[in-house]
């Protein structure tokens, strides 16, 4: 059932790319949830992939371990807890035991290996086709200008 719902690619450093919602699966077997956010962060599992190959191509020594889930957000919230990322679909709640499973497999395996790890949780945006860095400051902190802004 795992392999349905979750990719897992092994790594050989302490480096975890995780990738909770750039999956595009909508199986009939999931409810489809009715609470939360269920946007797509498109881009984010072709990121991942494309990460791995440059890893592969240029240092694989390296490989990071990869934890991608596979399934469309709108059946299952990956990083939400589990209360509130599946309305309840018995099925939805595997995939997302399967998904954290994974991760914490990865970040064993990188402990053990290297006494830590670092995890980058990829995630992206559906609403325009612009690149967003966050910064921390809400909206009347980016109003302000040059010599007034205050950090």
């Amino acid at each position: 059932a795992m392999a349905s719902h979750v990719r897992y690619t092994v790594g050989y450093s302490p480096i975890i790319l995780t990738v909770p919602h750039g999956g595009y699966a909508v199986p009939d077997v999931m409810a489809d949830r009715t609470t939360g956010c269920h946007e797509h962060d498109f881009g984010t599992l072709e990121l991942a992939e494309a990460l791995l190959q440059c890893f592969l191509a240029m240092c694989p020594a390296v490989q990071p371990h990869a934890v991608i889930g596979l399934v469309h957000r709108r059946k299952v919230d990956l990083n939400r807890p589990l209360s509130t990322a599946t309305d309840g679909d018995p099925v939805a709640m595997q995939a997302w035991q399967d998904y954290h499973n994974a991760i914490k497999t990865a970040i064993a395996a990188a402990t053990q290996q290297f006494g830590y790890c670092h995890i980058f949780d990829l995630h992206g945006q559906s609403h325009r086709p612009l690149t967003e860095l966050g910064y921390g400051l809400n909206n009347r902190q980016l109003q302000l200008t040059g010599s007034s802004f205050e950090a």
